[in-house]
């Protein structure tokens, strides 16, 4: 119930002071405060992180790392960098590709 409230709260917040920009995650045209993603779009994105190597991928993808999840949220997000050249998300998924990136395995990798 108070999750209800807290959202019924939240829309007709955005109903009276709207934000400058739409989601780049669901659509949402009610705006963002910043980074061109919702705080339900943030809240999502932390329930589908992996950060690691795809284990379920057969070779040549078996070392494919991701940064999340391709649910919810993230394939707005990509589609919105990639394809409508919404910059702003750039430096914010590159950074999360980055730590991603962390659990490669260099070594194994053959030069």
């Amino acid at each position: 119930m108070a999750d209800l409230l807290r959202r019924a709260g939240r829309a007709f917040d955005r109903l009276l002071f709207p934000r400058a920009a739409t989601c780049m995650g669901c659509g949402d045209q009610s705006g963002c405060e910043q980074d061109w993603v919702c705080d339900e779009c943030v809240e999502a994105l932390s329930a589908l992180w992996r950060g690691d190597v795809c284990a379920s991928c057969s070779p040549p993808l078996s070392d494919l790392v991701c940064a999340y999840a391709y649910h919810g949220p993230v394939p707005g997000l990509v589609q919105a960098l990639k394809y409508r050249s919404v910059s702003q998300l750039a430096l914010w998924m590159a950074q999360d590709m980055a730590r991603a990136s962390g659990t490669l395995r260099l070594a194994a990798i053959p030069l």
